[in-house]
């Protein structure tokens, strides 16, 4: 079975946090989607960030806390995506966010599982009323390479193209 190139224009490869991320915002954006997970399940080590509480962001980032030899440049992605805007992101899918007094910034919860639903319930609604998302779960990166390469996407193995719903 062959995955029609046609069909999808954007491909994010990793159902991790930020291709879970990537792949809601291209959706609400109107464009279709293919995830590609390497893992039998979507946001597996999502689950357990922040030591099982969820630490999405901290809310004393800046610049100076990152080591690059161009800090402007890192000024400049923080000043396009902001923590302010991580957050209004997860609170757009129903989450509640605070931060500790340290600023780190954890669902109202304290369950990391609950960022990963909030991002998988995200991408099922997307998929029930636009039918916009597609993953491939379980496919190893020698056959990402090989789909990228010829621009098909097949379905190998034990890889089934699935709805994510």
């Amino acid at each position: 079975m062959r995955y029609d190139k046609n069909m999808v224009k954007n491909a994010v490869i990793g159902g991790g946090a930020a291709g879970l991320a990537c792949a809601v915002m291209l959706a609400r954006a109107g464009r279709e989607v293919l995830l590609l997970e390497r893992g039998d399940r979507l946001g597996r080590k999502l689950s357990a960030t922040g030591n099982g509480q969820g630490n999405v962001t901290n809310a004393h980032v800046s610049p100076d806390r990152y080591f690059s030899d161009d800090r402007n440049a890192v000024a400049r992605v923080l000043a396009r995506f902001s923590w302010e805007d991580a957050v209004r992101f997860l609170e757009s899918m129903g989450g509640v966010f605070l931060p500790d007094t340290r600023g780190r910034v954890y669902p109202a919860g304290r369950q990391a599982s609950a960022v990963t639903d909030l991002l998988r319930r995200e991408l099922a609604r997307l998929v029930l009323h636009y039918k916009r998302i597609y993953y491939l779960v379980q496919v190893a990166v020698y056959y990402l390479v090989y789909a990228v390469q010829r621009q098909v996407y097949p379905v190998v193995g034990h890889a089934a193209l699935r709805e994510v719903v």
